[in-house]
């Protein structure tokens, strides 16, 4: 039962992952920050920070708040559903004026602005697709969940790779606006798809419901703040605070790609497991069972990643060393 639930659907989720978005990280985005140059792409990238850090404002914590209670409760989803549906809508709206407002507040330009509005339409599709997605994994629908989960990225490859061929070159605002394409398709799959099976079109909004379940997403609003600070605020702090920001943030990006894809690779345990503790939370023997085998899984995971780095970095160091001996320095300063 165990490896029905978890284990095969995890490496399914993982498997076509580890086929998509490694490729996106590491070539496609990497090509587009050749193209487009450092400063344009550390522009993007502190932009991207700034929209991610305020993304709180959009998802409010619902996504986990959704996959909790889905899971451990099964009444009446579609009038749930349907008023977080329109919480997320009136979310988006604030979420516009503030991203606007403080981008202005702390000196972006025109420019960055105008590209600081296709960001944030990004982000917005992405937070209703991640939405979609929370519904879809709450009713153990883990394949589906797993194909929505690269759809999007498969997409914006085609696209990029077919605007590059007859085009040859590519603006930041055409990345965005590829993006944009790409997450609007995917959204509006997994809109189509949710609708049908719960039918929330015809659900109008109740102004008491809407205010009870933001008190009880608020605990996860705190957490998604507290987490989007913590990943994304070193790019934009790159941005502002340096003479030559944008090009230096575009360095830092180039890194952070690697750093970004290891720590997606891990967070795909978080969707599949969050559903499966709701779901089994007074089941003691199951959550144990659960809990020990997600951990060895993580420490193999986590451990061998860890291991072929060091031994990568030792074998950089070892031809650094020998690359100095032969020009006669005695040490390295790798």
């Amino acid at each position: 039962m165990l490896q029905r639930k978890f284990i095969l659907p995890l490496t399914f989720l993982i498997g076509i992952n580890l086929l998509i978005k490694p490729f996106w990280v590491l070539v496609i985005e990497r090509k587009i920050q050749l193209l487009v140059g450092e400063s344009q792409y550390g522009l993007y990238f502190s932009l991207f920070s700034l929209s991610f850090i305020l993304n709180v404002f959009l998802d409010f914590g619902i996504q986990i708040y959704n996959t909790r209670t889905i899971s451990s409760q099964s009444a009446q989803p579609k009038d749930y559903f349907g008023q977080l549906a329109w919480i997320k809508f009136f979310l988006a709206i604030a979420y516009f004026i503030i991203s606007i407002f403080i981008a202005y507040f702390i000196g972006f330009e025109r420019e960055a602005i105008h590209l600081l509005l296709w960001v944030c339409a990004n982000q917005f599709l992405l937070a209703f697709i991640a939405f979609f997605r929370s519904t879809i994994i709450a009713h153990q629908r883990n394949y589906l969940d797993a194909f929505f989960s690269v759809f999007d990225k498969l997409l914006m490859i085609i696209l990029v790779l077919t605007f590059l061929h007859f085009r040859h070159t590519i603006t930041i605002f055409q990345f965005a606006q590829i993006q944009f394409t790409a997450l609007g398709i995917s959204c509006t799959l997994g809109a189509f798809f949710v609708n049908k099976h719960l039918n929330i079109s015809s659900v109008k909004p109740n102004i008491k419901s809407i205010f009870h379940l933001l008190k009880g997403a608020f605990p996860y609003a705190l957490l998604v703040l507290f987490m989007s600070i913590y990943q994304r605020i070193d790019g934009l702090m790159l941005e502002r605070m340096l003479l030559n920001g944008a090009e230096q943030a575009g360095i830092y990006a180039a890194s952070f790609r690697i750093l970004d894809a290891a720590s997606n690779m891990l967070i795909l345990f978080g969707t599949t497991l969050l559903p499966l503790f709701s779901r089994h939370l007074l089941q003691k023997e199951v959550l144990i069972k659960i809990c020990v085998l997600s951990t060895i899984i993580i420490l193999a995971i986590s451990g061998s990643l860890a291991l072929l780095s060091w031994l990568l970095e030792l074998k950089l160091c070892l031809q650094c060393t020998d690359n100095h001996l032969e020009n006669g320095q005695n040490h390295c300063d790798f």
